[in-house]
């Protein structure tokens, strides 16, 4: 019954939520190292009034993963709205909203006891960045640095294929591109209570050094009952080349409330 109720929400995942720009797969958790199956689902929202008018932002994420012999498959999905409430040059209220969507599909292959072998697939949207659809896939291998009971670190250096449709100030451009996606991932667990990650990706264009991402995300979790979980994080990207319209630097600090199985 487990098993069935696991793979309803993996599918639920896939056809509920399409693609984020940083996805960390490597969160050191409490207590599944002996677990077949593992999973989490996440919701936050925030909720702002401003000179500019009211925002309400909605986020929910989810996890799921299955391990077998010396693989790990993983599933991550996650979808933002944003809803901003604005007044016209004519004082009439109006509403706008944003949304943003992913979803993130990763093998791993424990090729030695230090390696693996990484491949993975990735989708997504994001209205507000001009992001009207991004493909992702490539593979390469992760080093263990070393692992402990409470503390991991991990180096990854893979090769990326991305395939992008931007729309911004009514032109529509196409970029495909390959890239080098190496990421450094750490986590530490203080008393089987408390839970910090932190990823950092580094991703230039083979083609154009210049061009490059620097991405980090990190999260803190506290165990509040045997399932709950209070959660933060904060996303910072740099873009050195975005959509004409986006900032090149953005960020993201949330927090909410996690259910673990």
């Amino acid at each position: 019954m487990k098993k069935q109720i696991l793979l309803v929400l993996a599918f639920c995942s896939c056809t509920f939520v399409l693609q984020a720009q940083v996805v960390n797969t490597e969160k050191l958790r409490l207590n599944t190292q002996d677990r077949v199956f593992e999973g989490n689902i996440n919701t936050s929202f925030g909720l702002a009034q401003s000179k500019a008018g009211q925002s309400l932002t909605l986020n929910a994420t989810g996890y799921l993963g299955y391990e077998f012999k010396q693989s790990k498959l993983m599933l991550l999905s996650g979808y933002t709205r944003t809803t901003f409430s604005k007044e016209d040059v004519f004082g009439d209220d109006f509403t706008v909203f944003n949304n943003f969507q992913y979803a993130h599909l990763r093998y791993n292959y424990n090729w030695t006891e230090r390696v693996t072998w990484e491949a993975f697939v990735q989708e997504q949207f994001d209205a507000i960045h001009e992001i009207d659809i991004r493909y992702l896939m490539g593979t390469g291998p992760r080093f263990k640095l070393f692992r402990t009971d409470t503390t991991q670190l991990y180096v990854g250096t893979l090769y990326m294929y991305e395939d992008e449709k931007t729309s911004a100030e009514d032109s529509i451009v196409f970029n495909r591109d390959h890239r080098w996606s190496s990421y450094l991932s750490g986590g530490f667990n203080f008393g089987g209570y408390l839970t910090f990650n932190a990823i950092v990706y580094y991703q230039p264009n083979f083609a154009n050094f210049s061009d490059y991402r620097m991405l980090l995300e990190t999260s803190l979790s506290i165990k509040l009952t045997k399932r709950l979980t209070f959660n933060a994080s904060l996303n910072f990207i740099y873009d050195s080349e975005p959509p004409i319209t986006v900032p090149k630097t953005r960020y993201n600090l949330s927090n909410g409330f996690g259910f673990n199985f």
